[in-house]
């Protein structure tokens, strides 16, 4: 089995690789761009030495070989107890969060989703990218957060899906619930 290994850099060219590789049997490895300078990273989840945002590298060549094959995806915690750590998901539980999500929430097709960064971690990948692909809804990336850049994004949507964290909220110069 193949994994799609990504830093978060070019999100264009990126957001079609991951779409691929979530549609296919192949497993997905998203990562900060700051481990690209990371020797014990390079060594574990880049074997060939690739210079690109993105590369396949083969189960068994992984950091994931003594576990048994299967669809995941690999994401980093935030780090915010020391180092980022990789946590791995089967897709099919993503799949599971997805689907309580969307239930809960009553999404569906017509809802914008709100890409707010960073893809490497499960809430910007899992409650964003995913969320809008697996529901065929559009989806649009933020690529700083900051109050000025989520109004402009939000003004002209009429039903938008916008997960933000308690810290995002606090750092808001408006009220996206009566402002706009």
């Amino acid at each position: 089995m193949k994994i799609l290994v990504a830093f978060t850099n070019k999100k264009e060219h990126l957001l079609r690789a991951l779409a691929g590789a979530w549609g296919s049997e192949t497993s997905i490895a998203l990562f900060n761009p700051a481990l690209r300078f990371h020797d014990e990273f390079l060594r574990s989840w880049n074997p060939d030495s690739v210079t690109a945002d993105s590369w396949f590298v083969d189960w068994k060549s992984s950091p994931l070989r003594s576990l048994p094959e299967q669809e995941v995806v690999v994401f980093c915690t935030s780090g915010t107890t020391g180092r980022m750590k990789e946590v791995i998901l089967r897709k099919d539980a993503c799949r599971f969060n997805l689907h309580t999500l969307r239930r809960h929430l009553g999404l569906d097709e017509s809802f914008t989703t709100l890409g707010l960064p960073p893809l490497f971690h499960a809430f910007g990948f899992n409650l964003c990218f995913l969320q809008a692909l697996d529901l065929g809804a559009a989806y649009l990336p933020l690529e700083k957060f900051s109050s000025t850049a989520l109004e402009a994004k939000l003004r002209p949507e009429k039903k938008v899906f916008l997960p933000l964290v308690p810290q995002m909220i606090e750092a808001l110069d408006f009220s996206p619930f009566s402002d706009l």
